[in-house]
């Protein structure tokens, strides 16, 4: 109906409406796309394979950042829910449509080459992005990209996808680290490696990253007794241990409180008078704490956060509300998802375990089944019943019971 809208409007000699103006350029894109796809695929002996969703795209789909993936000719083939709120899309509107048909002509075609050339370079770059929505808004935003590399045929590096980063004019995230931190961001997974490791990462890109910040932490857990702490470097797991010392501090205050904590001086704030007179050789002077909060509980909720995540600035002032905390949201939502993922990791190996424990006192049981059966000449239920009462008389366990008759059995074997 959108396509005979647009033919209608063409052959009538009638002006076309800015929706129908939209869907021919996104008919346009998307033939261009085809077509480079065509010459692409009729140039290789074998296609390079796109890649498949996987940790990095869960990782990608918490963040609260636009972030989608593009072929290499500009199409969607994904996108997290900030890229479609900031796009005011829906995923199949989405899905499979040049990226370049929400572009003024004029911009598409600098987006078009800028795009070629990360493809052909195999390096990130950064442009300008002028969109118009369907909604007829113009939505001015900056864009970097990070080309995603695969193997061809011959194992030789190739582009297969590019990972867009999208963030409005006057936001306040900063320069293009953030951004690359972002990138960073997505390919972690808990796969990789333990929790403890995957979070230490998390923190030091936050530390790089985030304006204003030195250094940062994480402990999951009451910070009194955490389960675990990772920190960037050892300014911060030292400034978390002045904290432990004087019983007092941004962290602790955060967890207990539920809300965040910020410290504009720590050597002159009054709330923490044990923290303040330790605090000036420690060469910390700002404190951003924020709990983590897991298992999909809002701020509002009742319930003890997950753990906290804490920032620390050299300078007097350096991190301050809603800038900072907006620019840290993305990190505190990586570490809480990493933590949601190692817990259900963990879940699932706990089961496996007693699955696994499970069949073993199965297979002991039935072994000790088989032998009442021949020594009292009775059915299995029989047998079954008399090891029951054999583990109740002897107040043990009836796979040991089971195990110490098995055993017995076969020591005595002549």
């Amino acid at each position: 109906m959108r396509h005979l809208t647009v033919a209608q409007a063409v052959l009538s000699g009638g002006r076309l409406t800015s929706t129908a103006a939209q869907a021919l350029a996104e008919a346009d894109e998307g033939l261009r796309a085809a077509q480079h796809s065509l010459e692409h695929l009729v140039g290789l002996e074998v296609p390079a394979p796109l890649p498949r969703p996987g940790a990095d795209e869960a990782m990608a789909a918490v963040l609260p950042t636009a972030i989608l993936t593009t072929d290499r000719h500009g199409a969607v083939l994904r996108a997290n829910r900030a890229a479609l709120r900031l796009l005011e899309l829906g995923q199949s509107s989405l899905f499979h449509k040049p990226l370049f048909a929400l572009m003024d002509p004029e911009r598409r075609r600098v987006a078009r080459r800028m795009l070629s050339q990360a493809v052909i370079s195999g390096q990130a770059t950064d442009l300008q992005l002028d969109l118009r929505l369907r909604s007829g808004q113009a939505l001015s935003c900056h864009a970097w990209l990070t080309p995603h590399h695969t193997g061809d045929s011959t194992g030789r590096p190739e582009v297969a996808a590019v990972r867009w980063v999208l963030e409005r004019d006057g936001s306040t995230h900063g320069e293009g680290a953030a951004h690359a931190a972002l990138v960073e961001l997505c390919r972690l997974g808990v796969v990789d490696a333990d929790l403890r490791s995957m979070l230490s990462r998390v923190v030091r890109l936050a530390a790089a990253a985030v304006p204003g910040v030195d250094d940062a932490s994480v402990v999951l857990g009451d910070p009194d007794s955490p389960a675990v702490v990772a920190a960037s470097s050892a300014q911060a797991q030292s400034v978390d241990g002045l904290q432990v010392l004087s019983g007092e501090g941004p962290t602790a205050d955060a967890f207990h409180g539920r809300c965040a904590v910020l410290v504009q001086d720590l050597a002159s704030d009054l709330r923490w008078p044990e923290l303040s007179t330790r605090a000036p050789g420690a060469r910390v002077r700002s404190v951003l704490a924020l709990p983590l909060h897991l298992d999909g509980q809002a701020e509002a909720d009742d319930l003890v956060p997950g753990g906290v995540l804490t920032l620390y600035g050299s300078g007097v002032g350096a991190l301050g509300l809603p800038v900072t905390d907006e620019a840290v949201r993305p990190f505190a939502a990586a570490a809480e998802k990493l933590v949601r993922d190692s817990n259900l990791v963990s879940d699932l190996v706990a089961t496996r375990d007693q699955l696994r424990e499970a069949l073993r006192s199965r297979a002991v049981i039935d072994q000790a089944k088989g032998i009442v059966m021949a020594h009292r000449h009775c059915t299995a239920e029989e047998a079954f019943q008399h090891l029951r009462r054999l583990s109740n008389t002897r107040k043990r366990k009836l796979r040991e019971v089971a195990q110490e008759l098995v055993d017995a059995a076969r020591a005595a074997r002549p």
